[in-house]
Formats: structure tokens, sequence, C-alpha cells
């Protein structure tokens, strides 16, 4: 009976174990969610170390204040995104616009970031950024525009300037056993609707939407 005791006490010692070790299922949505936030990091890591440091000086020059929009597209090559030419997304075109995109084509001059086993076969990466105008002097100042904008977290893609989501993936109604084409913060550059479904094309264009202050968790940078 002792022994039968024993067992049973390192049994339930071992099930007691087990359980603590064990651990909750990951949704599928906290892991879309921690994809979204990699790719804007890793993005913005490149941004912080190649570009901003020269486009900077050069942005001290525009005179306006607001946000400015734009699309900077990579083409693979190797294992190296490599800039291409930057150009302002047309919903938020300004006066200032010229400026703004001498600056950012000489700053992305050059410049190139790693793929990544993510992008998969993918032969263009486009990133569609939003910059403030006037830059921000420290953290402090992106710290204060995210609250008075309400940025990072609030619906858009993170930062002070909150960014609509510009990238595509395909979503899914489970009681409908549907696919559609839904607007996401990092993702692919097309969607294309078809019946009962979604096609995202064969080589998938890869895509990101990013403020350089922030991601969709509303993690401040500077």
């Amino acid at each position: 009976m002792r022994r039968s005791a024993a067992a049973l006490g390192v049994l339930a010692a071992t099930a007691l174990l087990s359980c603590k070790k064990a651990k909750p299922p990951v949704s599928e949505a906290a892991v879309e969610f921690q994809r979204v936030i990699d790719t804007q990091d890793r993005v913005n890591r490149y941004f912080h170390r190649d570009v901003e440091p020269r486009l900077t000086p050069c942005w001290a020059s525009l005179a306006a204040r607001g946000t400015i929009a734009v699309l900077v597209p990579y083409e693979r090559n190797g294992n190296r995104w490599v800039a291409g030419t930057p150009r302002v997304s047309p919903a938020t075109a300004t006066a200032q616009d010229d400026v703004a995109l001498r600056c950012l084509q000489e700053a992305v001059r050059n410049t190139s970031f790693a793929v990544e086993q993510s992008d998969a076969e993918a032969k263009e990466f486009h990133v569609n950024w939003s910059f403030p105008v006037p830059w921000p002097k420290d953290f402090q100042e992106v710290a204060a525009l995210m609250i008075s904008t309400g940025g990072g977290g609030g619906g858009g893609c993170g930062g002070p300037e909150a960014p609509a989501p510009a990238c595509f993936d395909c979503g899914f109604i489970p009681f409908l056993g549907w696919s559609y084409c839904k607007k996401v913060c990092a993702g692919y550059s097309t969607c294309t609707a078809e019946a009962n479904g979604c096609r995202l094309g064969p080589i998938r264009p890869r895509c990101a939407t990013v403020s350089p202050f922030g991601n969709q968790g509303g993690i401040v940078r500077y």
C-alpha cells in the first residue's frame, strides 16, 4: 500500500509538472499579428540605419506641416531587396511632394535590405511609408505626436501618422467557407476577387505599410 501510494504521488507530481510546462495554443490571429510586426520592424531597422541619416537634413527644407505618403518599390537582386524610384501616393499628393521625392530619391539610392525566407519567390517588395513634416526632433516629440493623433494600435498601421493599410491578403469566412480580399498592414501588393474566393497571384509581390516611428502594436521608436 505504501508503495502504491508513493507511485501515485510520483504520477501526480509528474502530471502536475507536465501541466506547468504545457503552453496554450497560439491563435492564427496572434501569429498573423506577430508576422506584421516582424515585417514592419524589419523594414524600419533598415530605414533607421541606412536611409534616415541621409533623409532628415533634406527633409528640413519642407515648409508645410502634415504627412507625406510614398511608395518605394524594391526589386530582388540575389539575397537583397534593392531600392527603386520612390513615388508619392496619389491620394495624399501636395505641392511640396516634388521636394520630398527628391529628398527620398537621394536617401534610398544604392540602399537595400535582406531577403528573408518569408519572402518566398517574390521578385518585388513594395513599401508604403508615411513621413511626418516637420521631422520630430526626439522621442518626446514622437510620443506627443502619437498621443495627439491617436497613432499606434488605433486601427492604422502604427506610428504617429497611423497610416491606413495599403496591402492585401486573403481573409476567410469559416461558416461560409469563402475567402475574400482584405486590406492589411503587411501582405501582398495585389489581390483579385474571384467567385467565393481570392487570388494573390503566382509570384505574390510582397508589401508593407509602415511608419518609421512605430509598428501596428503601438511600439514607439526614434
